[in-house]
């Protein structure tokens, strides 16, 4: 993912390297580097840094989503994150994630793609990505104490995939009236 921070700078995922990049928009000079080999950040309450991530993004309050396949976590599985990032003194702080469950209980996992968006009530939108499991939904919506108010699942026999999933609310113009 690219998107543009609140500064006008590029904030970049690199999924292969395991990184968010934030990258200076005129220079084109690494402003940090957030996971992976060049990692200039201590990870606070995060027992697992993201791996093969998805989708990072800077959120109102300030702090950064990423969706976080999990690829490299033993067992796999994948989950939403939310950290505060304090750029002075290079800390990322987990203050928010979500942990998908399959059918079955157990952690779910997407190995490709997928995506998190927080929405103006305050609660997140939470798309898996790619997966080939029948046993999980692939997206939900879920509030700030990780209740779920509702779930999609795809039918992975028609090979369906979501690589990003975004709700916005939809005001349809007023309904056309003949002239009869």
């Amino acid at each position: 993912s690219i998107a543009l921070d609140t500064d006008g700078n590029i904030i970049c995922s690199n999924r292969h390297l395991n990184q968010v990049n934030k990258i200076d928009i005129n220079t084109g000079d690494f402003i940090w580097r957030l996971g992976g080999v060049m990692n200039q950040f201590t990870f606070i309450n995060e027992p697992e840094p993201f791996s093969f991530e998805h989708d990072a993004r800077r959120i109102a309050n300030g702090n950064l989503t990423v969706w976080d396949n999990g690829n490299g976590h033993v067992p796999t599985h994948s989950m939403a994150k939310e950290y505060q990032l304090d750029e002075v003194n290079k800390t990322a702080t987990l203050v928010w994630s979500f942990q998908p469950k399959t059918y079955t209980n157990t952690n779910a996992y997407y190995y490709a793609m997928g995506s998190v968006q927080r929405l103006s009530n305050g609660n997140t939108l939470v798309n898996g990505g790619w997966d080939n499991s029948s046993n999980q939904s692939n997206m939900w919506e879920v509030t700030p104490a990780g209740e779920i108010v509702w779930e999609l699942a795809l039918d992975n026999s028609k090979n369906l995939v979501g690589y990003r999933a975004l709700k916005y609310s939809w005001n349809p113009c007023s309904p056309v009236n003949s002239l009869t």
